[in-house]
This record gives structure tokens, C-alpha cells and sequence, in this order.
């Protein structure tokens, strides 16, 4: 059985995914960003110039203290709660310590044919908090941050 999607038009489908490809936004997919490769949310906190990729941040059910190896990097896992963020499932954590690339282009044919993976969006606290972190993580290169408008 469809999805109620399948029975939106085609210019409809497109603007509700351009809509959920902004900065901000919660979405679910599939990714080989991870060991082993898995379905992950993320939250996209850039756009290249282009308009071609953007930067995200992965939120975790849990700390991975196999990667999550210091004070420093700890320190850069934000906790959100279920309550009052929808796009979760339960409590999880924010992993403001890496930034993952995504083709902007496979998100928005992504969000064409399965809409229900945009999960909504982050409130502007939490948005300006995550800039926050992402700035100071020891990880990401500056040229990275630049990339995606983060500095």
C-alpha cells in the first residue's frame, strides 16, 4: 500500500522536500557515513554555495565512547529530549563533534519518494547551540565550517 504522498502532484512532492532540505531540518536515511553502514537522523546545519551538499550532524540514541574518547569531544554531545522534539523517538544525543556531507540532490529524490523521512526541525535555541558546538569542535577543519557558511 502507497503512502498519503504518492497521491500529492509532482510540483507539491517538490517543494515539500525543498522545504525539508533547509537549514534546520531532521531527516532519516540510510548512510555509509557510519561502521557498519545504517539508517541515521541527522540534522542539516549548512548548504555549500553551490547548493549542492549539506552539512549535517548525526544524533545518536547514545554516546559512542569508543569515538567519543575525551572530555573535549564529550563535551560536544548535546542532549535533546523526546518531549517537546517530535523528529525523536526517545531521548537522544546530538554529535556536535563531526560534520557529514550529504548530496543535496539524493536527499531531495530521497524526500520525493519517501516524504515521511523528513521528521521536522530543530527549534532555533537548539539550531544556535548546535552552531555553537559545531564551531568549536577540534575535528572539523575551518575550511569545512567555511564550506557550509558555519563561520
Amino acid at each position: 500500500m502507497g503512502s498519503l504522498g504518492d497521491f500529492f502532484p509532482q510540483g507539491i512532492k517538490q517543494n515539500i522536500a525543498n522545504f525539508n532540505l533547509e537549514i534546520g531540518s531532521v531527516v532519516k536515511c540510510f548512510t555509509n557515513h557510519t561502521k557498519p553502514p545504517k539508517e541515521k537522523r541527522f540534522i542539516i546545519l549548512g548548504v555549500n554555495d553551490e547548493g549542492d551538499y549539506v552539512g549535517s550532524v548525526f544524533i545518536n540514541t547514545n554516546v559512542n565512547f569508543n569515538i567519543i574518547n575525551s572530555q573535549e569531544l564529550l563535551e560536544l554531545q548535546y542532549p535533546v529530549k523526546n518531549q517537546p522534539n517530535d523528529y525523536l523517538d526517545h531521548d537522544s544525543f546530538i554529535d556536535c563533534s563531526e560534520l557529514f556531507e550529504f548530496s543535496r540532490q539524493d536527499l531531495f529524490n530521497l524526500l520525493i519518494a519517501e516524504p515521511e523521512r523528513a521528521l521536522g526541525k530543530v527549534s532555533q535555541k537548539d539550531l544556535e547551540t548546535l552552531f555553537r558546538l559545531v564551531k568549536s569542535s577540534p575535528i572539523i577543519e575551518p575550511k569545512m565550517l567555511k564550506k557550509y557558511k558555519l563561520i
